[in-house]
């Protein structure tokens, strides 16, 4: 079975299931996640597939008070929340992006650089060069 990152239509069935199974178990009464937390999950890369979303959803179901989870209650990191424009420069910040997108392409590709630099649309010799520059093995 792919992971969950490849299977992203599938998180919203995910979502519905853990919470309807986790406000039985707790007893609690949220009807569901904001259109904003929906898609923050969908964003997020799901290095821990299913088990992670599961271990998520019962977090914020267990801490949840209101009727609805917010992005804000996730305790994952959207790029909106995880960025502070005052501590980091402009240079660093590009770097730091790059190579995160790096390594979700080589994941995506599970691990061939030439697939990686297709999803990319780089050069195989450019993606290795980038890897080396930004110190990813």
């Amino acid at each position: 079975m792919p992971p969950l990152r490849k299977r992203k239509e599938d998180i919203p069935l995910f979502v519905n299931y853990f919470l309807d199974k986790y406000n039985k178990i707790l007893n609690k009464k949220i009807k569901g996640f904001t259109s904003e937390a929906i898609n923050s999950l969908l964003s997020y890369h799901w290095p821990g597939n299913v088990r992670e979303l599961q271990n998520l959803i019962e977090r914020v179901v267990t801490l949840g008070n209101g009727e609805y989870i917010s992005e804000e209650d996730l305790p994952i990191e959207s790029p909106r929340k995880s960025i502070n424009i005052k501590c980091v420069d402009l240079n660093k910040a590009t770097e730091e992006f790059e190579r995160d997108y790096i390594k979700i392409a080589l994941d995506e590709a599970d691990g061939n650089q030439t697939k990686a630099a297709k999803i990319l649309k780089m050069h195989r010799t450019t993606l290795v060069s980038k890897m080396e520059s930004l110190g990813i093995n």
